[in-house]
């Protein structure tokens, strides 16, 4: 769910009017860029255009429990495809890695049970 005050709150932090800065950076009016926050009906195009003109992540609009669930997965904004794919592979190897770890308590906790 997107946060309009959270919006409004970053345009102004910057200097920008928001009466100014939503007709110039997107297709619409101050009023109806609020309601279609407030209805979910705001298309992506137009918070592109506001996440591009803040140089600020589609991902930073977002409620933070939305955010928390995207956190190890996500893309990074500005990221090449190189720097993905090596991320990636360094989650994937702590995942492994956790894997291999309870493994072995998993053995070692089968072998003190079976010791009983």
């Amino acid at each position: 769910m997107l946060e309009y005050n959270k919006i409004k709150s970053e345009i102004e932090q910057r200097n920008f009017n928001l009466k100014y800065f939503i007709p110039k950076y997107t297709d619409m009016k101050p009023d109806g860029f609020r309601l279609a926050c407030e209805n979910g009906t705001l298309k992506v195009r137009t918070l592109q255009a506001i996440s591009n003109t803040l140089k600020l992540p589609m991902s930073y609009w977002f409620l933070e429990e939305d955010k928390l669930l995207m956190a190890e997965g996500e893309i990074q904004y500005g990221e090449t495809f190189p720097e993905i794919i090596k991320r990636l592979n360094a989650l994937l190897e702590e995942s492994m890695d956790d894997k291999r770890r309870m493994k072995r308590e998993i053995d070692s906790l089968k072998e003190k049970l079976e010791l009983r």
